[in-house]
């Protein structure tokens, strides 16, 4: 079993160099004018549960004397690790209109950048051989030095800060593998089941007691 492990973490490192780059949000560019200046914004998951280790942010800016919103920065929630429906859903109300858009993600790979790009170099030397021996021998060395060296000193190091960090976000159910693939406005009808049943369980929570000018659940925009 220990074993088992340490061999995943190894493939793992081999295999994760970009992942230090990818991030637990998605920006979602927008046009969206809106009719108030309060409005509300959760993010519900395929099972409907709502986000709540981290809010959905947003960018808006004044156009026209109507606050606009350009771009949403939205958390890639799940609430069950490794999904296989990689769907999330924003809920926007502003006054009287209510919108949902589905977010459909995919999973991406994680490349040793300099490992793959110093394997690329040592096949260029093969056509280069035909010509040039010397000159082959030197684009080969070179690739080996960049696979060897860059593995051993930014490959594997990045790999394993890109898994400590994915393994964290995972922990407050965040996906930074995720890869936004689209985005869709639903209409009413196409409502999920599990949406509207996390709308009203989240509607459940709010304190009966809450006075009436509160913000809870909403935020001023701030263009």
């Amino acid at each position: 079993m220990k074993n088992s492990f340490l061999l995943s973490v190894a493939v793992s490192v081999l295999t994760s160099c970009s992942s230090i780059f990818w991030m637990p949000d998605a920006r979602i560019p927008a046009q969206k004018v809106l009719n108030t200046r309060e409005i509300e914004v959760e993010l519900f998951d395929a099972d409907g549960v709502r986000c709540i280790t981290r809010q959905v942010d947003f960018i808006s800016v004044e156009q026209g004397g109507s606050a606009v919103i350009t771009q949403f920065i939205v958390p890639k929630f799940a609430s069950t690790n490794r999904r296989p429906t990689k769907l999330n859903y924003l809920w926007m109300v502003d006054g009287q209109d209510t919108s949902v858009y589905e977010l459909n993600y995919r999973n991406r790979w994680a490349k040793a950048i300099f490992t793959s790009a110093g394997m690329a170099i040592m096949l260029a030397a093969v056509p280069v051989q035909q010509v040039d021996w010397y000159a082959s021998s030197w684009v080969f060395f070179y690739g080996l030095s960049t696979s060897v060296l860059g593995g051993i000193l930014i490959d594997m190091p990045s790999g394993i800060a890109g898994m400590i960090k994915e393994s964290r976000a995972n922990g407050n159910g965040l996906n930074p593998r995720w890869k936004l693939k689209g985005v869709r406005k639903l209409t009413p009808g196409e409502y999920p089941g599990a949406l509207v049943r996390g709308i009203e369980a989240m509607s459940n929570e709010e304190p009966a007691d809450k006075p009436s000018d509160t913000l809870y659940g909403k935020r001023i925009t701030q263009p």
